[in-house]
């Protein structure tokens, strides 16, 4: 069963990441969306690509260029969602593993709920999305409300799917749905 995760910046996507981890242990293959980011930033081929289109493959300033130019921050998201939707699918294929958990935060933006048997959205409203990175990324209001609002509304990715983890409350609650929503997802069978 290969199963999507999705959320939003601040709704505790990652930790419930780690606890599906526990949940599943060795049973599944888990394949992080972020973390191929990172190593694709590494691979030579990749490198050498973003110098010739940018003229610099040095991240920080690669970023600095595509935030003054939408064009460009449009070719630099096409060429790397493509590298990272291919590592994805590569990974998957090679999975022998009963079940697929991949923590992706551009899933429904990028139209690959296709590659998914389920998909859980982990939810936090607006105002606790908000409030979480204003913690965690020591920003202001401002800034923080418009990273929220540069993404796909966490109320839309809620209506796409049956399965929600609700993470307005403690851990000991967030792990308590985790483990409902994923042995509701596999049919009921207990993953330990």
């Amino acid at each position: 069963m290969k199963i999507g995760l999705t959320g939003s910046i601040g709704v505790g996507k990652s930790l419930v990441f780690e606890y599906i981890k526990d949940i599943f242990k060795d049973e599944a293959t888990y394949i992080d969306a972020d973390l191929i980011t990172t190593e694709m930033y590494q691979k030579k081929e990749v490198l050498d690509t973003l110098k010739s289109m940018f003229g610099t493959n040095d991240r920080k300033k690669i970023g600095e260029i595509v935030f003054k130019d939408k064009g460009k921050l449009k070719d630099l998201n096409t060429y790397m969602h493509k590298a990272i939707i291919e590592e994805i699918k590569k990974r998957m294929e090679e999975s022998d593993k009963a079940y697929i958990v991949v923590d992706i935060p551009l899933l429904y933006e990028l139209k690959l709920e296709n590659l998914f048997d389920e998909v859980i959205v982990v939810y936090a409203d607006k105002e606790t999305q908000i409030n979480r990175i204003i913690l965690r990324n020591g920003l202001n209001r401002e800034e923080a409300r418009r990273r929220v609002d540069s993404q796909m509304s966490i109320e839309e990715k809620k209506e796409k799917t049956k399965f929600v983890i609700d993470n307005m409350s403690d851990k000991d609650h967030l792990y308590k749905l985790t483990k409902e929503v994923v042995f509701k997802l596999i049919g009921g069978k207990n993953a330990d």
